[in-house]
């Protein structure tokens, strides 16, 4: 196959794949004497394989990075480790997902102000928990997005609701919402919850629209990576 042929059936422009090999998506492409590039059914593969992996829009950036290994290691030809790559990268979606979900229910909760435990949590577990580093909790802290009660140590202690809470931010954050995007929806529901009424404004602020945009891009990807 030349160049229009492969591009032509991975429906894609040919100066990509031209770039696919530069960046070395595919193995190193055979060329003719007359300088024009060759290419077989295994050049095809590696390409499907790429398109697949970066059909769906990354609203993480460790789902592109993860995505980009995958795609790496196919064009080294290093099927095996593909193969494996492709599974913790659905592993990782399913917990994304899984994720996401969560914080839909979360939000309604919070909506609704439904009673929770009287738990606590320390810093570190909560961390775990969401799997977050402690330093991204710490960073959410000083930038005002959430206020956090400490004992007679100066520990943080959490409650549930910060733990809702924290789950509906990591979220957003996932889906690229701005830190002062996240902090004006959180302050828009407040002001809802005091008026004693379900927040309209607040959902048409986009808060539901990420989760569920989210849910369904998650959603997708999944079902790509399944099939």
């Amino acid at each position: 196959m030349n160049t229009s042929e492969i591009a032509k059936l991975s429906k894609v422009h040919p100066n990509t794949v031209r770039l696919y090999e530069e960046w070395q998506f595919i193995s190193p492409v055979p060329r003719k004497p007359n300088g024009y590039r060759v290419y077989s059914e295994l050049h095809l593969k590696q390409m499907e394989i790429s398109r697949l992996a970066f059909r769906q829009e990354f609203i993480q950036n460790n789902l592109r990075k993860k995505a980009t290994e995958i795609v790496r290691l196919s064009g080294r030809e290093q099927f095996k480790d593909s193969l494996r790559a492709a599974e913790s990268y659905l592993t990782y979606l399913q917990t994304e997902y899984e994720f996401a979900l969560k914080a839909i229910e979360t939000v309604k909760n919070l909506l609704q102000n439904k009673s929770i435990t009287g738990e606590t949590y320390s810093h570190k577990s909560v961390a775990s928990m969401l799997q977050l580093t402690e330093e991204t909790l710490r960073n959410w802290e000083r930038n005002h997005l959430y206020t956090i009660k400490r004992n007679t140590q100066n520990r943080r202690i959490y409650t549930d609701r910060d733990i809702q809470k924290l789950l509906v931010i990591r979220v957003l954050r996932s889906a690229h919402f701005s830190i002062t995007s996240i902090a004006h929806l959180f302050q828009e529901m407040e002001q809802s919850k005091k008026k004693h009424r379900y927040p309209a404004n607040f959902t048409n602020a986009h808060l539901f629209f990420g989760f569920f945009s989210c849910n369904r891009r998650f959603n997708e990807s999944i079902k790509d990576s399944d099939g």
